[in-house]
């Protein structure tokens, strides 16, 4: 990717955070509080304490990773709104099988790699079926996603009613410790308290190789091809409808992995809600990041801040304006990154 590209991707974050400020400054205004003190209160809740920083990175690591996973279908032209059922479907997939008794006999390396195989599959096996239902009948990806994610939900609760969860409860029973991730604090101490994990590093690591994959491999060259024009690629013998169909398999296999950092290193067994939201802040992250892994990353991280003062706002303003500012900052984003510049990369 260029430079000027990844300066203008810098460009476009830093007026969604010129937004979000500006915002909450005429809503705190606007509901009786100074806006310097929501700021401020705002800045000590996250980035400021040790705490809030790593809630930042507890709240950017499944944005970040459903940033991936929209990037892959973004690739070829596509929209994968369905990775709010994905990923569901792959935390109830997640803690039941950590939860079983076998998980308690398997060396947790390969716990863990069993683990990451049955989210992935989990949430292939949901975008599988819009991948089908564009290719045999030309059917939109947006519309079946946005389908898969209330069927999903409603698959989720019905089978945790029906003998998954524990009795009384919506859960399902806690996977052993040995199966769980460690937690960041374990490593730096300022973060105490902070349900960080482990699970924030593999990101870290995933998304650049990711990156240079989606943009040097055979089969993603074709797909950022086809993102440009599908009829010159069926002429130059490139299968447009298998082409499409791996991308939406392969962006839900991804999107599944937010079961690892919500089921594994954070709550240790599953339930209705997990990770809820961060499919669309995904989806805005991979929109203003584009072809750059750092704005992407930076981006995550940036979506995180926003939740974790939300949340300290909480406290001086009333909920429903820390829900403003919060979906009019995905909004802006998600425009600002439609909004590419001539020359940027698809």
């Amino acid at each position: 990717m260029s430079s000027n590209a990844q300066l203008r991707g810098f460009l476009r974050l830093m007026v969604a955070v010129s937004a979000a400020v500006i915002l909450t400054n005429v809503l705190a205004f606007a509901v009786g509080v100074a806006p310097r003190e929501a700021l401020r209160v705002a800045f000590e809740g996250s980035v400021a304490s040790g705490y809030g920083r790593g809630q930042i990175l507890f709240r950017a690591t499944p944005i970040l990773i459903t940033a991936l996973a929209a990037r892959v279908a973004l690739k070829a032209g596509l929209f994968n709104i369905g990775v709010e059922g994905q990923l569901g479907a792959a935390c109830l997939a997640v803690g039941a099988v950590g939860a079983c008794g076998m998980a308690s006999h398997i060396p947790s390396g390969v716990l863990l790699t069993v683990l990451v195989l049955v989210a992935m599959g989990a949430g292939a096996a949901v975008s599988s079926v819009p991948a089908w239902l564009r290719a045999r009948f030309g059917a939109s990806e947006v519309i079946a996603g946005i389908v898969m994610n209330q069927l999903v939900a409603q698959v989720v609760s019905l089978l945790l009613r029906s003998g998954l969860a524990l009795p009384g409860t919506t859960r399902t029973p806690a996977m052993p410790d040995r199966a769980r991730l460690s937690l960041l604090s374990e490593w730096f101490t300022s973060l105490a308290g902070s349900p960080a994990s482990s699970a924030f590093v593999g990101a870290l690591v995933l998304v650049p190789v990711a990156f240079v994959w989606l943009r040097r491999g055979r089969v993603s060259r074709e797909w950022g091809l086809l993102a440009e024009s599908p009829r010159a690629c069926e002429f130059a013998g490139i299968p447009v409808v298998a082409r499409r169909a791996q991308s939406l398999l392969l962006s839900g296999a991804v999107a599944g992995l937010v079961a690892i950092p919500m089921v594994v290193g954070y709550k240790g067994y599953a339930e209705p809600g997990l990770g809820a939201g961060t499919g669309f802040a995904g989806l805005a992250a991979a929109m203003m990041g584009g072809e750059s892994a750092l704005v992407t990353v930076a981006a995550a991280l940036w979506f995180g801040v926003v939740d974790q003062a939300g949340l300290a706002l909480h406290a001086l303003v009333p909920k429903d304006v820390v829900l403003v500012v919060q979906a009019a900052t995905l909004l802006v984003a998600a425009l600002l990154g439609s909004a590419k510049t001539k020359g940027e990369a698809p």
